[in-house]
């Protein structure tokens, strides 16, 4: 059995999370096992004193059966499932706290670890000046080599990534569903053309797996997990974009934050931007600036101090 297979069998028992399968894999023995086996084990991980919830063998027989059937038809859709330990795993979400221990993908993986990559976020219920602005930022960032993350949300997210694909860029779409279920159905279009163009499409649910609240919040910490900085087109205060800016502040990544005129601001527009920049958590950044002086402020000062995930792994130690 593969880790992937693995690790997908133990989540699919009911009331089995990331960090229980997770640490369950971490103390087998023998990783190639099949249903029987993988009983036995969960047995002794709980004779040693770990939590786990009681599980009969036809359960984990009918948790195998299901997985076995969704890697099957994920390979027949050209999909990659790739697990926390492959090497093909994205470097940058190894670092993050409460990392996607599986991840499925669609497209060309060259582009996740690209030297620069970059999220371009906002509202849904952008202005006009929001979404061009968005648009203009993504144009930006391709000039500048720049691989563009966002989410294919309406909205800023959309707008970014056509922005991307208008210079020929390489766009990163982060879902919040499973690959077979593109959220909303207005932006299937523009996550085939992402494809075409050299980009991909990634998400940590399976196939079959629908979009809530809760996954829309867990999307947003892979959106910036991924990037190497962050930047806000426009938000209010209250904006589920604030769920993204939170999870970049925690990762360390950079934000920047599109400067609004001030009657704008007035108008009571993007408030959630000016925020950010009065509390100095963002950095500011108005259209007529030089794009490339950001990012050259954001490179020269990355951060190279994270705790690798091979050290992580050594003292069998993960955050989620």
């Amino acid at each position: 059995m593969k880790t992937e297979q693995i690790l997908l069998t133990l989540t699919a028992l009911p009331k089995v999370g990331k960090k229980t399968a997770l640490k369950l894999y971490l103390s087998l023995s023998d990783k190639s096992m099949d249903g029987i086996d993988l009983y036995d084990q969960i047995k002794i991980f709980k004779e040693r004193g770990n939590k786990f919830p009681d599980v009969s063998k036809s359960m984990i027989s009918l948790a195998l059966s299901n997985t076995e059937s969704l890697i099957e038809k994920s390979l027949s859709l050209d999909h990659q499932i790739i697990s926390i330990f492959d090497d093909r795993y994205p470097s940058r979400l190894k670092n993050i706290d409460n990392p996607p221990i599986v991840i499925f993908v669609r497209g060309n993986m060259e582009a996740i670890e690209s030297e620069k990559v970059g999220a371009v976020i906002g509202t849904r219920k952008a202005s006009k000046y929001g979404l061009q602005a968005a648009s203009r930022i993504a144009a930006k960032m391709v000039d500048n080599v720049i691989v563009v993350v966002s989410g294919l949300a309406i909205g800023c997210d959309t707008a970014g990534h056509k922005g991307c694909l208008e210079k020929d860029g390489v766009g990163l779409a982060v879902l919040a569903h499973g690959l077979d279920n593109i959220y909303p159905s207005a932006s299937k279009g523009l996550a085939e053309r992402l494809i075409d163009n050299g980009g991909l499409l990634l998400t940590e649910y399976p196939l079959g797996t629908t979009p809530t609240k809760y996954t829309f919040v867990e999307r947003d910490r892979m959106q910036s997990g991924l990037s190497d900085f962050v930047f806000v087109a426009e938000t209010s205060e209250k904006s589920g974009t604030m769920h993204t800016v939170k999870f970049a502040e925690d990762q360390r990544r950079p934000l920047i934050c599109l400067d609004f005129p001030e009657d704008a601001y007035l108008q009571g527009v993007a408030n959630g931007n000016k925020m950010l920049i009065k509390e100095g958590r963002a950095i500011p950044y108005s259209l007529e600036e030089d794009f490339s002086k950001i990012v050259e402020r954001i490179y020269d000062g990355k951060d190279k101090s994270a705790e690798s995930y091979e050290k992580k792994l050594e003292q069998k130690s993960f955050d989620f």
